[in-house]
């Protein structure tokens, strides 16, 4: 029988009220007169703290080059017409069979200037329609922010504007900190393998379909990465209020809080959710560790360097932590939850590191830019 966690009525009604928000604001602004010649293409803006930073940098670059440029999300991607000149293709979710194909076919009818930036290709590019693989081919230059994929990338689509760099959202300006509070502790959950139906969470994942038709050992070990994820969270949390410690929860996308409300124990705080990537930050900074599940929340406790348990739910996080030098067996992934003994043993990166992270991830935005700015000319 697989385990069901339901969440309250009001933590419902909170988080239907943010992704409603946050899909509405969308909305309005993609709709708003613009002006824009280039296009930044995003996998999901407005419900994602992590995908909106990476968005913002682009942003802040397109504005310092005076550039009109605007969001959209890729669901946005029929919309894109001939009066567009160039799109910037980026963010989380966004380079997969099914992501790609809509803006291959706009692309096909109006053969606007193409750049990637700050990507990762999903695994079976070979069941990738033949229109993505042209397009892809056509790039002006191909981003990922891990090197592990690059070979395969570039074999497959023969750019050799194909390179590596630190995800964009390195790029972005640290606002103020506040001093560290031995006493205060920030953690981040997501619903690894969780799929919400109604107001209850039940293991299962959206891509098992999918895992089956790669053979992955994935499928049979839904349930149990799912059970043991939870297990984790939910007693390092009860540990460090026993020890009268503050633990906060920071939602890095509205379902972050319905799932952190339905599995932490009385007593946890919980922030709201928001797009602004500063605002978790501060809390960071001034937290005496961090657990981090998503991705980005992982990269907030490398921007403002504070030790953080090297939580790798996705291959992205591990390729990360090893990309930052962080040792194999320090690593909490799947092997170690299931394992049912993963080790609290926190690790903190050097500024050495961080600024490098910080330049590469500057240079690739500036390219992006730049790659874009003669079709806008």
């Amino acid at each position: 029988m697989r385990s069901l966690r339901t969440a309250s009525r009001p933590a419902y009604a909170r988080y239907a009220a943010s992704s409603f928000f946050a899909r509405s604001l969308h909305l309005v602004r993609s709709r708003q007169p613009h002006g824009a010649d280039i296009i930044l293409l995003g996998g999901y803006h407005g419900e994602n703290s992590g995908d909106w930073a990476m968005g913002e940098a682009l942003m802040a670059q397109a504005r310092r080059s005076g550039l009109p440029a605007r969001r959209l999300a890729m669901r946005d991607a029929p919309r894109l017409a001939e009066s567009t000149r160039s799109i910037i293709i980026g963010g989380g979710a966004v380079a997969t069979a099914d992501a790609l194909l809509p803006v291959a076919e706009a692309w096909s009818k109006h053969r606007f200037n193409v750049t990637f930036v700050g990507t990762d290709f999903a695994s079976n590019l070979h069941e990738f329609d033949p229109m993505i693989r042209e397009m892809c081919r056509a790039a002006t230059s191909i981003g990922l922010r891990h090197a592990g994929q690059h070979d395969r990338v570039l074999e497959w689509t023969g750019n050799k504007n194909t390179y590596v760099h630190s995800d964009i959202a390195f790029a972005l300006s640290l606002r103020e900190t506040r001093p560290r509070d031995a006493q205060c502790v920030a953690i981040n959950v997501l619903p690894v393998f969780h799929i919400l139906e109604g107001r209850s969470f039940r293991p299962g994942s959206p891509l098992e379909a999918l895992y089956r038709r790669q053979g992955s050992p994935l499928v049979d070990r839904i349930v149990a990465v799912a059970n043991a994820y939870v297990g984790f969270v939910a007693e390092l949390s009860h540990s460090m209020l026993k020890q009268g410690r503050q633990v906060m929860h920071l939602p890095f996308a509205p379902e972050d809080d319905l799932f952190a409300r339905a599995i932490l124990p009385k007593g946890v705080r919980f922030r709201s959710f928001t797009t602004d990537l500063s605002s978790h930050e501060k809390i960071i900074a001034g937290s005496t560790f961090l657990l981090p599940t998503r991705f980005h929340a992982l990269i907030a406790g490398m921007r403002t360097r504070t030790p953080f348990i090297p939580l790798a739910y996705a291959g992205k996080a591990q390729a990360l932590l090893s990309e930052f030098g962080i040792p194999s067996e320090l690593v909490v992934d799947r092997d170690v939850l299931t394992a049912g003994q993963p080790g609290t043993g926190t690790v903190e990166i050097s500024a050495q590191a961080l600024e490098g992270a910080r330049q590469s991830a500057i240079e690739a935005v500036a390219r992006a830019i730049a790659e874009a700015e003669p079709a806008h000319r």
